[in-house]
């Protein structure tokens, strides 16, 4: 467990600029198997337990930064389950993970940028705000977060996934805005842990609830997992191998977080102006919404703070949840990750679910869809009850409590989790 959360396909931005005065309601929450010879290993620095106290705990760089120490210390009993079903590769101290990507192909590494020889971060970082910038770039990913319709998904037939403008978008916007007539408009929340399917499920959602018009077109997506899809920058340095010292060609465990994460200002506020220039009649944010897991946080937590400006801009909210194994996640999260260019780690499956039920209890008033994903192939995601989401999701959120003396932690944080869970979190999720 971790108190953070590093997206895939969820709001990975900073959102300082958006307004956060609205919306303060006091009574308002692909298939690819992954072969077994995938390989998980603790390389890299580990941090010291003694420091713990000296983390900052409400700036979210310093989740990121603790996530793999925590995450190991609570979880490690399942990463060990997991890695008895593998073979262990270890080449170096900083290579953290080698995928067996075939019986007769070779397999690949993750490691630091500072073991790839002539690696200029400050140049790196440079290149993407430039990027940021370029006028072919923008359009390319206004093109890519418009989606203009769906087609059966790639990992289950019984699914959809969205399909972009491939190009000319803003045309095709320009166009909606005279002909767009008195829609409702609509911002779609879809809450989960990393790689539980969130995307595909939310563009099934008409079928999932029978509901034809639950999406209406233009739809566009707030989401780094787009801006990575357009990015040439991104295609050239996070999804290349770059050869390492020990000439292995690697993929890069920190690009994510020491280079992309310069251009999330930026992107954010890119992407608000889209949506104040051309009003899509529905905008999709996925969201794993940690670290939304303290009660006092659920208001100023980055997820609000979309809510509120999205309320104040007169959509209307609503919220799909996503439950899926544990097991099924990570398969899933490791299967993709080289292709992505993005190095998965199964931390803060349990704080997921946590922040899920907090923010259901403060949005208790908007609409809420609660889905299962068991990744079974042609089947679809089973609708649930609040009920049977409550019940699904209260022992999985118990481990933290359960497992809280197997790691220290700062004292506030001890006294946060030290109670039942049922204490912590009210139970009106099953009103």
């Amino acid at each position: 467990m971790c108190l953070c959360a590093r997206e895939e396909t969820e709001v990975d931005v900073s959102l300082d600029m958006l307004p956060t005065n609205g919306g303060d309601k006091e009574d308002d929450p692909e298939d690819a198997h992954m072969s077994q010879d995938t390989v998980l290993t603790n390389g890299g620095d580990q941090d010291d337990p003694e420091d713990v106290d000296e983390w900052d705990w409400d700036d979210e760089e310093d989740f990121e930064d603790r996530a793999n120490f925590l995450d190991d210390m609570l979880m490690g009993n399942h990463i060990e389950a997991l890695s008895k079903r593998r073979h262990a590769v270890s080449i170096t101290k900083n290579v953290e993970v080698r995928e067996e990507t075939g019986n007769d192909a070779e397999p690949i590494c993750w490691t630091k940028m500072e073991n790839i020889p002539g690696w200029d971060t400050k140049a790196k970082i440079k290149e993407t705000l430039d990027e940021a910038e370029n006028s072919e770039f923008l359009n390319r990913l206004l093109n890519q977060i418009t989606k203009i319709g769906t087609v059966q998904a790639s990992y289950n037939t019984a699914l959809q996934q969205f399909v972009a403008k491939q190009e000319n978008a803003q045309a095709y916007l320009s166009e909606h805005m005279q002909t767009s007539g008195s829609v409702k408009r609509k911002a779609i929340f879809v809450l989960g842990p990393s790689s539980a399917g969130k995307s595909s499920v939310v563009a099934s959602i008409a079928t999932l609830i029978g509901d034809p018009n639950a999406i209406q077109y233009p739809v566009m997506t707030v989401d780094g997992a787009d801006w990575r899809e357009a990015s040439l920058v991104w295609a050239n340095n996070a999804k290349q191998t770059h050869i390492d010292s020990h000439g292995q060609g690697c993929y890069l465990t920190d690009y994510f977080k020491n280079v992309f994460e310069h251009v999330k200002k930026p992107m954010n506020q890119w992407m608000m102006k889209q949506i104040t220039t051309y009003w899509p009649n529905t905008v999709i944010i996925p969201s794993t919404a940690v670290p939304c897991v303290f009660p006092s946080k659920v208001k100023t937590c980055k997820i609000s703070k979309i809510v509120n400006a999205m309320r104040e801009l007169n959509f209307e909210i609503q919220f799909v949840v996503l439950h899926a194994n544990r097991d099924d996640v990570i398969r899933m999260g490791l299967a993709r990750q080289s292709r992505e260019g993005k190095k998965y780690s199964p931390e803060g499956y349990e704080l997921a679910y946590m922040s899920a039920m907090e923010l259901r209890n403060y949005y208790k008033k908007d609409t809420w869809y609660f889905f299962y994903n068991s990744f079974e192939a042609n089947t679809l995601p089973r609708r649930m009850t609040a009920a049977e989401y409550w019940d699904i999701a209260s022992p999985i959120v118990q481990r933290v409590f359960d497992n809280i003396d197997r790691f220290p932690l700062p004292k506030f944080l001890t006294t946060f989790f030290s109670g039942s869970l049922q204490s912590i979190l009210v139970p009106t999720l099953q009103d």
